[in-house]
């Protein structure tokens, strides 16, 4: 029999779920279910962990595990977690912090590249047959000599201005917290209040959580 029961509530694929089963430690035991099967509620019941990806976890389904000792999300953030329902039940919530941090980045950079060189107006176009040659010359655009400006600078902020050191573009960044100046100098970025940065930057990449105090 496991010493601990851990439940997990959203619709994984297959390949996911034995991965997961796969790497519980030993005395584990991983059960996998939905909110509208017949069981649910019972194995929720008995449960000593709880992992979630996007499922909602508010008040009232903490009050239908009694035995929950930890949320712990796969993802980065808590805007799906009611934080004050977990501290006043006594549930610590853990999330997988920076474990996305280089796909975001890579895919950032990727965006940023496409926006300049017109890449979804092109492709569009050849999809349609046409070659648009001499027409995109004085649209599209270098990175290289341009200045991104990144809001928030934590795990994916300073993943994105590492890649962006090779391609000859200077970067600048706001975050309430500031590292220190030899963090600065390793990821080769200066800091700008946020008036400033949107002010002088060429591109601006958000990279803080949505909501809150960062609304607006």
């Amino acid at each position: 029999m496991s010493d601990w029961l851990v439940a997990s509530p959203d619709p994984w694929s297959p390949e996911v779920r034995e991965v997961i089963s796969r790497r519980a430690p030993p005395g584990f035991e991983m059960r996998f279910g939905m909110a509208a099967d017949p069981g649910w509620a019972e194995l929720l019941a008995r449960c000593d962990f709880l992992l979630v990806g996007m499922t909602p976890v508010d008040a009232a389904l903490l009050a239908r595990a009694p035995r929950l000792r930890l949320v712990q999300r796969w993802g980065i953030g808590v805007d799906a977690v009611d934080l004050a329902a977990a501290e006043a039940a006594g549930v610590p919530v853990a999330i997988t912090a920076g474990a996305n941090a280089d796909a975001v980045a890579e895919h950032t950079v990727m965006m940023m590249l496409a926006a300049l060189r017109r890449l979804a107006l092109v492709d569009r176009a050849l999809r349609e047959g046409r070659w648009l040659f001499r027409e995109m010359r004085a649209q599209c655009l270098m990175l290289r000599g341009r200045e991104v400006g990144l809001i928030g600078f934590g795990h994916v902020g300073r993943a994105v201005a590492a890649r962006l050191g090779a391609f000859g573009v200077r970067v600048a960044y706001t975050d309430p917290v500031r590292p220190s100046a030899a963090e600065e100098r390793a990821y080769g970025v200066r800091f700008l209040p946020f008036e400033t940065l949107l002010a002088e930057c060429d591109i601006i990449s958000l990279h803080c959580p949505g909501g809150g105090s960062n609304r607006h």
